[in-house]
């Protein structure tokens, strides 16, 4: 899994409480930029929006239903983007702070790094395939010193057999470490 480059965008692994539900949020039927599942989102004027390299976001995209200019009720895991017309739109978003996600890094990222930071790779945020409706976002490989700010904090490895510290494409577990929802804290 982590030998080769398989990106699958933020995926939740879990909540210190056991919960890690998705929330609502309003999108634009304008919103011409397609958001993929496993997206990392931000709160842009009370709409969901694609997050930016280096910026605070609220969390991924898990999908969104809406009815469209026909009438028919759609429940997809992506935004294809522009869908003029479209009513009743409803962004599910996975926001809590607290959220570990497993996300790949477009290259190794050696062990003993727990408490430092990253940011999201700047080339693939919004990318993904509209077959699947699956994010490629990735993690960058490049772990940020201590003291500075990135978008992600890395709080572990992932534990699965196929991946290992140090990698060519490690699977780490983060928090958002830039959350919109709360006050930023810098890597240790």
């Amino acid at each position: 899994m982590s030998a080769t480059s398989a990106p699958f965008g933020l995926r939740a692994a879990y909540h210190p409480s056991g919960r890690d539900r998705s929330r609502e949020y309003s999108l634009l039927a304008s919103y011409a930029t397609p958001i993929y599942s496993g997206s990392p989102v931000a709160l842009v004027g009370n709409q969901i929006n694609l997050a930016s390299y280096q910026a605070d976001f609220l969390g991924c995209f898990d999908g969104v239903t809406y009815t469209d200019v026909t009438g028919k009720p759609n429940v997809t895991n992506f935004w294809p983007g522009a869908q003029t017309g479209a009513t009743n739109i409803i962004a599910w978003v996975t926001d809590d702070p607290m959220v570990v996600y497993e996300i790949q890094a477009a290259g190794p990222i050696a062990a003993g790094l727990i408490g430092r930071q990253i940011d999201l790779d700047s080339g693939s945020i919004g990318s993904g395939s509209s077959t699947t409706g699956l994010s490629t976002a990735m993690a960058s490989a490049t772990v940020l010193a201590a003291g500075v700010q990135g978008q992600l904090a890395i709080v572990d490895y992932n534990q699965a057999p196929t991946n290992a510290p140090g990698d060519a494409f490690t699977v780490l577990q983060v928090r958002i470490a830039r959350h919109q929802f709360v006050a930023n804290k810098v890597s240790v």
